[in-house]
């Protein structure tokens, strides 16, 4: 999943922090914010970049590196969700809450700005019954 040029999700005290060659929201192309990000968070796994364990990092904590959410965080944000008619997720990675919410709408859209996130998904919803269960069969000899 990747960010729209010049915006971040990290809060302010962590973006401060970030090395200037690696501020992935400043880049000038979408291809090399995603580069950026990437070299980001092999630093940050190598330890070669470190945060204080100020508040704001600790509210990063419960995210993995990919932007995946806790699920008590999703069940607990899709309860309040209000009825609708149209549910757009735009920064979609890995479509937590599309997939997890009992309500449908009548019309649903996910967007991401890494196209491959998109592709993974419209594949996913291709899928059939068949398809479904090759799936769980091969998760079970893995």
């Amino acid at each position: 999943m990747a960010s729209p040029l010049g915006v971040s999700a990290l809060p302010v005290e962590i973006r401060e922090k970030v090395p200037a060659e690696l501020r992935y929201w400043e880049a000038k192309s979408v291809e090399e914010g995603l580069a950026l990000r990437a070299k980001l968070r092999a630093a940050m796994q190598a330890g070669e970049v470190q945060f204080e364990a100020g508040e704001a990092e600790k509210r990063l904590t419960p995210f993995s590196v990919f932007g995946r959410f806790p699920d008590t965080l999703v069940a607990d944000i899709i309860k309040h969700l209000p009825e609708h008619k149209v549910y757009a997720e735009c920064f979609t990675g890995p479509a937590q809450f599309i997939h997890n919410k009992d309500q449908r709408a009548e019309t649903e859209i996910i967007g991401d700005i890494d196209k491959q996130i998109v592709r993974l998904h419209k594949t996913i919803q291709r899928l059939d019954e068949h398809d479904f269960k090759r799936l769980e069969k091969m998760r079970g000899e893995s």
